[in-house]
């Protein structure tokens, strides 16, 4: 079956679920992928996992806490840091950040919002 759409795409995902309760195939190499979020994570799993392995890819994926990405990439005692990605995806919302631009914002104010949210986020690792 070829996913053309992204209903097609789950539907390979649901049967690629069901398969390894059966049958768990062995990959020469396994990929090891964080999903860290300040927003659900859960759905970007077994579509990443089937893509993955459509490719060749075996692929060990650590899902954090929900809106938990910020300590987890900057605590060394983390999970994800004992996981040991070799590739982290974070998913962030607006709701994530400290400010937010308007569509008037001008160049200088522009500039501010972005050393706050520098200093928001560097300030998270003291």
């Amino acid at each position: 079956m070829t996913a053309a759409n992204y209903t097609d795409f789950l539907t390979l995902c649901r049967w690629r679920s069901r398969l390894a309760t059966h049958f768990l195939p062995n990959f020469t190499n396994t990929l090891k992928v964080a999903l860290l979020g300040g927003a659900t994570t859960e759905m970007l799993e077994a579509p990443l996992m089937l893509a993955l392995e459509a490719i060749g890819l075996g692929c060990r994926i650590h899902r954090s806490e929900y809106n938990s990405f910020a300590q987890e990439m900057l605590d060394a005692t983390s999970a994800t840091a004992e996981f040991k990605p070799e590739v982290a995806i974070v998913v962030s919302t607006p709701a994530n950040l400290p400010s937010w631009l308007t569509p008037d914002d001008n160049l200088e104010r522009v500039c501010q919002l972005v050393d706050e949210v520098c200093n928001y986020w560097l300030g998270l690792a003291v």
